[in-house]
């Protein structure tokens, strides 16, 4: 606690009557006006000397957090979002090597009009098999739509219901539907927690054959993805295989995949299924869908899934989720002596992917890790790191110099002209240097590289090294419908490539404050989640000061399922502070915390009941 000057003259006052033998009724009259004088002006300079000291305990903090916590804690988070792709051939792959981009306009400053163009790139978060197959028409309930993308339009009605059926035309009849992945999802946010129920419960039939599916997302294998993964796993941190982690558990409950490895999709015709489909429907209505050629595949919902309200559903193919990440390549040759590897870029540092003696090599990952207990052959470091000091070397010079001029008697045996006149050289040199800087305005933040030890074996050979980077929050809220060009890959129909939602969950490197909230629940829960407290330190490790109150009750809700009635649940309520997520207009980011909190406590919670998060802007009572 910071010592204030009436405290500290109080104390002192009561110290000096005791000394001279005064009791406290006779202090406040018996001392000299110039001894309350002197004791002021002591209890002035010693509450500066306490202020000091306050502050040095949280600089002292402040630089532990950042030398101790990790990048995948502290660092800069990437966007991400649904994209949809349209191959031109039958079949086709996207992969996490591919990019994307769009471009967005940037305010340059609050009081500045003007605008700059920031080009946002985007990779798959995985390997996916895209086909040239999309939904053209949907009958649920007792309408008939057509569909474009996440658009419907309804074409007529009939006076007989399918109850909890769904029927989903799809072109692409000479192509067959195994490994096909179906996005689904609602208009409002209210029906998202149950349909997600009712569409695990689903059964897929095509011709009355029982179409074998699993919910989540289908990523194929690759035997580069394969070796990035190796690679990954022999760092410290892996930033981008748990941001990839975090994205696939946030999309995959609205993905169903389709498998057909006995090949009853290859059968192109269901006329007899069309005719029962579409005889309730006007007659011009059925010409147009029968000319459409396109097949259906039935799903049949749970019985209570027949009341939802059909025009709120989306269902669309060929979509997979993308993060905000731009790769960098660069090349280097090893030298006889130092080696330090600067890795540039104009936005936030996201990942090491991978390091490569030879282009093409897969075979990365021994460069860090060569085992048998020997050093790493290549290292990884930010500017800074390590050191409390953070003078750099000019600081370090004028120190050196000052040293000089106050004790020159102690260098007088090593010549000290000398070393003088030489250090005052350097300083020169430096100031140049300075000024050349300060002339190109270089801002000044913690630049990550790479320091190749000597090996024998790496000398004389040129390393390929390729790491990403991410613009953070800057690259959310992009609207669904956004046009993304294809940067490296000419497989698709350009003018289809398209965001399917808005981006988010995108993070600016966390300030010192969140930092110590960050490292606290983590040192605490070492990324388990075991009593209420550790819930807790989770929320406001992830939400920081936007906090204000969490509450947790254990309580009971109603679950979709018939057979299980009611269930014990873990509610967490989070009370935001006045002008929390300011400037927000979508509901979306408040939904996105809430999904994305209970899916992190769900997966690292040692608890059997499920975690409901909810995010309030008014206080909780």
């Amino acid at each position: 606690m910071q010592e204030t000057r009436q405290h500290i003259k109080s104390r002192m006052l009561k110290d000096a009557a005791r000394l001279w033998g005064y009791t406290e009724t006779q202090m406040e009259n018996s001392f000299d006006p110039l001894v309350s004088l002197l004791f002021e002006g002591c209890s002035a300079e010693l509450e500066k000397l306490s202020s000091d000291i306050y502050a040095s305990r949280a600089r002292v903090m402040e630089r532990l957090v950042q030398v101790l916590c990790p990048e995948t804690l502290t660092g800069s988070l990437p966007a991400h979002g649904l994209m949809s792709a349209e191959p031109l051939e039958e079949v086709s792959y996207v992969d996490d090597s591919m990019q994307f981009f769009t471009q967005i306009k940037e305010n340059k400053g609050i009081e500045s009009k003007s605008r700059q163009t920031l080009d946002v790139f985007f990779s798959p978060i995985g390997r996916f098999q895209i086909k040239k197959s999309e939904i053209k028409f949907m009958v649920a309930g007792n309408k008939i739509y057509k569909t474009k993308g996440s658009h419907k339009e309804v074409l007529g009605q009939s006076k007989n219901s399918f109850g909890a059926a769904v029927w989903i035309g799809i072109s692409g009849t000479s192509i067959d539907l195994d490994g096909l992945m179906v996005y689904f999802d609602t208009v409002l946010s209210g029906d998202k927690s149950m349909f997600s129920h009712y569409l695990n419960k689903s059964r897929w039939f095509y011709n009355e054959n029982v179409l074998e599916n699993t919910v989540g997302l289908a990523i194929s294998e690759n035997r580069n993805l394969e070796s990035i993964l190796k690679f990954r796993q022999t760092k410290s941190s892996n930033v981008l295989q748990q941001v990839v982690n975090n994205v696939e558990l946030y999309y995959g409950p609205n993905f169903i995949t389709i498998h057909d490895k006995d090949g009853i999709t290859q059968v192109a015709t269901n006329a007899h299924i069309e005719e029962k489909i579409l005889q309730g429907f006007d007659a011009k209505i059925a010409e147009s869908v029968i000319e459409s050629d396109i097949r259906w595949v039935r799903i049949q919902f749970p019985e209570p899934f027949a009341g939802f309200d059909f025009d709120n559903l989306i269902c669309r193919t060929n979509c997979f989720p993308v993060i905000n990440r731009q790769i960098h390549q660069i090349t280097y040759s090893v030298r006889d002596l130092v080696n330090i590897i600067p890795l540039p870029s104009e936005d936030n540092f996201l990942d090491l992917e991978k390091i490569q003696l030879k282009e093409g090599d897969n075979d990365s990952q021994n460069l860090l890790n060569t085992g048998d207990n020997q050093l790493p052959i290549v290292l990884q470091r930010n500017g800074s790191i390590g050191r409390f000091d953070e003078r750099d070397a000019k600081g370090l010079l004028d120190n050196l110099i000052d040293v000089l001029r106050q004790e020159s008697a102690s260098f007088a045996k090593f010549n000290n002209d000398f070393i003088y006149a030489e250090v005052k050289k350097l300083q020169q040199i430096f100031n140049k240097i300075e000024h050349v800087l300060n002339e190109k305005q270089t801002p000044k933040f913690s630049s990550p590289f790479l320091l190749v030890n000597q090996h024998e074996s790496y000398q004389e050979k040129n390393i390929w090294i390729t790491y990403s980077s991410t613009l953070g929050p800057k690259a959310n809220h992009i609207r669904p419908g956004t046009i993304l060009h294809a940067y490296n890959s000419q497989s698709f129909v350009c003018q289809n490539n398209e965001l399917v939602t808005s981006c988010i969950g995108g993070r600016e490197k966390l300030n010192v404050n969140q930092s110590i909230l960050a490292f606290r629940s983590a040192l605490l829960s070492q990324n388990r989640i075991h009593s209420l407290e550790d819930i807790k330190a989770f929320i406001m490790g992830q939400l920081g000061d936007v906090v204000e109150q969490v509450d947790i009750n254990r309580t009971i809700r109603v679950n979709p399922d018939p057979k299980i009635a009611f269930e014990k649940i873990i509610e967490v309520n989070v009370g935001l502070r006045d002008g929390a997520f300011e400037g927000v207009t979508s509901d979306r980011f408040i939904d996105y915390w809430e999904k994305n909190l209970a899916n992190q406590l769900d997966k690292n919670s040692l608890t059997w009941f499920p975690i409901k998060v909810s995010l309030n802007k008014t206080r909780i009572k």
